[in-house]
């Protein structure tokens, strides 16, 4: 059995995504003689920000691979207009060698006191789960053991509102501890790869 933290590597983003949202803002107003430097931020500021104009920033998409596991996988996708291509506990057999002939399971946020606990029950779920697999069980049934700790990859593609509305619910205070954590993993892999931080920052920091 092999524990892992959760984890989110950027795919890939609309590109000029600010510019590309302008664009089409700029559109409904035949306005795109007032294009120029920063102006794609002041615009953005004035009819998203202050007049939730929000319809314009669904013309930049992002896309992210999320490691985590069943338990946030069930929550995430709540959130129905994203795109979803989830790793198929279906399809993939934990005993063959490209995954280690073993099952990788996601630790809690937060977990510390009940850890022991935690990771016999684990090791428990691997070892039926091999067990159904011996006896012949497919993937398909052997499955039906493994708990919402498992590991699972996503592929996760939304445009920048379904972004802004996921990062405002799940960073907010009330949402599990685990789901806050993957969210702020998600924003920062954003902003670190080039997306302009001001299409987030009044979800992220409400109080700006």
């Amino acid at each position: 059995m092999k524990i892992i933290e959760p984890s989110v590597e950027f795919i890939a983003a609309t590109p000029n995504i600010g510019q590309v949202i302008e664009l089409g803002a700029r559109n409904c107003y035949k306005s795109e003689d007032k294009i120029g430097e920063g102006t794609d931020e002041k615009l953005f500021n004035q009819i998203v920000k202050q007049h939730h104009h929000d319809s314009v920033v669904e013309h930049g998409s992002i896309t992210l691979r999320v490691v985590t596991d069943r338990a946030m996988l069930a929550q995430i996708t709540r959130h129905r207009h994203f795109s979803f291509s989830v790793e198929s506990q279906r399809y993939c057999s934990y005993a063959k060698n490209k995954f280690g002939s073993q099952i990788t399971v996601i630790k809690p946020h937060g977990l510390t006191k009940g850890f022991p606990v935690w990771q016999s029950a684990m090791r428990q779920a691997e070892h039926h789960y091999f067990a159904m697999i011996e006896e012949g069980c497919k993937p398909e049934v052997a499955r039906s053991v493994l708990p919402n700790s498992t590991k699972t990859e996503i592929i996760m593609t939304g445009n920048v509102r379904c972004w802004r509305q996921f990062l405002s619910l799940r960073l907010a205070g009330h949402a599990q501890k685990d789901v806050q954590h993957l969210a702020r993993l998600m924003h920062e892999a954003i902003i670190d790869n080039g997306v302009p931080e001001y299409l987030f920052d009044d979800v992220v920091n409400p109080a700006k």
